[in-house]
C-alpha cells in the first residue's frame, strides 16, 4: 500500500523487498535459517530470564512477529525509567546479547547487524545500489539510539525531534534535527529536502 521498495527490519537482521512488480514478496536475512533457529532458542532463554529478575518488564507488543531479535517495550505502552532500561540493557548484555535503545524498545539480539549494515545489505540485493553511492545519495532518518550505527555511517542524516532525548548517548549525532516529533517530524524533514531541492536542483 505504501510506495516503498524495501523495508528493514528488527535493526538490520532482514528485509522485505517488492519483486514481479509488485505482485509479490521477497525477504532477505543476515543470518542463514541454522543459525536463525538457534539464536531463537537463546533469545527465549533471555525472556525467561527477564520475567523471572525482571517480572515489571514486558515484552513489546509486536514481539509475536519479529524473527530474530526480542523486544522489550520501554515507551511504547509502558513507560520504564532510564534507570530501569539500564538495568534491563545489563542483564541482557550479560547473557551475550547485543542492544541497542530505541524510543519505544529495547532490543536484544544475538549477530553483528546494525541498522547501516542492514540497509546497506538490502540496498545492493535489491536495488543494486553499492555501499559508497548509498552513503552519499540518500538521506537516513531517524529518532533514537538504535539509529546511532546509521547516524554515523550515512553522509545526509537527520533526525525528528524525539531524537533529542537520545543524544548524550549518541556518539555521532543526526546533521539536522526537526522541529516536530514522530510523523510530523518526518513530514517536516520530507517538506524541508524538497523545497532545498527546489531552490537548487
Amino acid at each position: 500500500m505504501w510506495p516503498v521498495d524495501v523495508a528493514v527490519g528488527e535493526n538490520g537482521a532482514g528485509y522485505i523487498a517488492r519483486a514481479n512488480q509488485g505482485h509479490s514478496l521477497v525477504h532477505g536475512y543476515w543470518d542463514e535459517a541454522g543459525v536463525r533457529l538457534v539464536q531463537q532458542q537463546k533469545l527465549r532463554e533471555i525472556r525467561t530470564r527477564v520475567a523471572h529478575e525482571l517480572p515489571h518488564v514486558k515484552v513489546s507488543s509486536d514481539n509475536w512477529a519479529r524473527r530474530c531479535d526480542l523486544a522489550f517495550d520501554v515507551g511504547e505502552e509502558e513507560q520504564l525509567p532510564r534507570a530501569e532500561i539500564d538495568r534491563l540493557v545489563a542483564l541482557l548484555r550479560a547473557e551475550g546479547a547485543q542492544t541497542t535503545v530505541s524510543s519505544v524498545h529495547a532490543h536484544a539480539q544475538l549477530s553483528d547487524h546494525d541498522k547501516a549494515l542492514g540497509v546497506a545489505r538490502a540496498a545492493l540485493e535489491v536495488l543494486g545500489i553499492a555501499a559508497d553511492e548509498l552513503r552519499e545519495r540518500f538521506l537516513f532518518v531517524g529518532d533514537s539510539g538504535n539509529d546511532a550505527a546509521a547516524f554515523a555511517w550515512f553522509t545526509h542524516t537527520a533526525g525528528v525531534a524525539n531524537v533529542a532525548h537520545f543524544l548524550d548517548r549518541l556518539s555521532v549525532p543526526p546533521k539536522y534535527v526537526a522541529q516536530a516529533e514522530r510523523g510530523e517530524g518526518f513530514a517536516e524533514i520530507a517538506r524541508t529536502l524538497l523545497q532545498k531541492r527546489r531552490e537548487s536542483p
